[in-house]
């Protein structure tokens, strides 16, 4: 009986998420990751850094040499459903910088409790020795935020 609940409850449930994990090596020049399963639709999927620093884990070559602000920006969005975009400043070094990357998909049903729906990407300029966007969002597209998340997939400065 125990084995029996088990296997009906096993075919009853469903998992709501998918979540693919990425390793790329990214020059300064930026590159595009489309060896990954594609997402069935942007509206319910994003990319979300994994590395400890938010952007990237540094030189691909473990090199420790230091490193400056724009060596170590970097960012990453879906821009499309089977590629997945990487950026770097264009002055940092030339080095491969280790970029890790999870892209959460929602495979649940649709209005389900735990569904979210990307309302859109966008790209935010922080005010010159500011703390904050120097802006207040009231709604994305006509979308109230009052249950609205914000991640940021990396920063990019320049030198």
């Amino acid at each position: 009986m125990f084995v029996f609940v088990l296997c009906i409850s096993a075919i009853v449930s469903g998992q709501d998420f998918k979540i693919q994990h990425l390793q790329d090596d990214v020059t300064n020049t930026g590159a595009t990751n489309t060896s990954f399963t594609p997402v069935a639709s942007l509206n319910n999927a994003f990319a979300l850094p994994t590395n400890n620093r938010k952007t990237h884990a540094g030189r691909a070559d473990l090199d420790s040499n230091p490193l400056e602000g724009d060596d170590m920006a970097g960012a990453r969005v879906l821009t499309g459903t089977g590629t997945l975009t990487y950026y770097r400043e264009s002055a940092s070094i030339s080095n491969n910088m280790r970029f890790n990357t999870d892209i959460w998909e929602y495979i649940g049903t649709p209005g389900g409790a735990n569904e979210f729906i990307v309302r859109g990407r966008y790209t935010a300029s922080l005010p010159s020795g500011g703390t904050g966007l120097g802006y207040t969002y009231v709604d994305i597209d006509g979308h109230k935020l009052d249950h609205a998340y914000l991640f940021t997939s990396g920063w990019v400065v320049s030198r």
